[in-house]
């Protein structure tokens, strides 16, 4: 039941949030709004990539994972269930590929700076799980 609900929550993402408007709706980011609703988004697609994991359903965890990073790109918490995905499907370079995507979102943000030791730990971790990994 909770996965039938996350997935027609996140069915209703068409993109990222008032993207095609010009000006006129600068109070949506400061007063909050983008940020919990991207708070919100992340939390749903993480929630459904665990469950879908544990389903045995692949394509539903990556589909999730593409309709949230419309609306947060650089979420490192979207990046960890993605790697946590990819593991469990023994997918090794998808793995590599979604911590590499990482590093670069990261120098994007802020050049030269890394992800959080908990995401590199966790990359490390499941990198040992999927041994084909190893040389990323």
């Amino acid at each position: 039941m909770a996965l039938a609900l996350y997935r027609q929550g996140l069915d209703l993402i068409e993109g990222e949030p008032l993207a095609g408007l010009l000006s006129g709706y600068n109070w949506w980011s400061a007063e909050g709004h983008e940020g919990q609703l991207a708070a919100t988004v992340v939390e749903a697609a993480t929630a459904t990539c665990r469950l879908a994991v544990a389903a045995g359903l692949p394509a539903l965890a990556w589909w999730a994972l593409t309709r949230a990073r419309l609306v947060a790109p650089y979420s490192e918490a979207l990046t960890c269930a993605a790697m946590r995905a990819a593991a469990a499907a023994g997918d090794a370079d998808r793995l590599r590929r979604e911590w590499a995507d990482c590093l670069r979102r990261t120098d994007e943000l802020d050049p030269g700076s890394l992800p959080a030791e908990e995401t590199e730990a966790l990359y490390a971790e499941l990198r040992r799980r999927v041994p084909a990994a190893s040389g990323g």
